[in-house]
């Protein structure tokens, strides 16, 4: 695949990762392969314009029966996940990631508000990148590849950011 074989922004799709408060049955749904698993699939729209991915409900997938069951927020596979909604299913439009916390103080901030957080923190022991994966370079769609770390919008390949 060549950088000209990727979809641009404006023609690609759309994908929705929805956490596990996020109560959606999407239309259609189908399992994707990819180099890092399995993930489930579907369209929210009968344009088949919105992809939608169920966090915790679409990497830990039995194959035979196609069904996903629930995964801890330690055992979903991102890459598999970001790669079936970006690379094979073609949102190339933008992503939006769905997500709550389980734990606030209810004392100082009240049930019902909107935070934003200003520090990240995330103990993961196995790497959640697409770094040193031979389908994907850097600033460039590799010869035979399928991807690109990296979209900046100083590069003029990215001309509608």
């Amino acid at each position: 695949m060549s950088e000209s074989d990727i979809p641009d922004r404006e023609s690609g799709k759309v994908g929705i990762i929805g956490g596990s408060g996020v109560q959606l049955e999407g239309q259609q749904p189908w399992l994707e392969e990819t180099p890092f698993g399995p993930c489930l699939l579907s369209f929210l729209d009968a344009n088949k314009q919105v992809v939608f991915a169920s966090r915790h409900n679409c990497t830990k997938v039995d194959r035979e029966t196609r069904k996903a069951t629930y995964a801890p927020p330690h055992e979903v596979n991102f890459q598999a996940l970001v790669w079936a909604l970006v690379v094979k299913a073609g949102c190339t439009r933008g992503l939006v990631a769905l997500g709550s916390t389980g734990t606030l103080h209810p004392e100082t901030i009240p049930v019902g508000s909107v935070v934003m957080p200003d520090d990240y923190y995330m103990v993961h022991p196995e790497p959640v990148t697409f770094w040193g994966h031979k389908g994907a370079g850097a600033f460039a769609v590799p010869e035979g590849g399928s991807a690109r770390v990296h979209y900046t919008p100083a590069d003029p390949c990215n001309e509608g950011w």
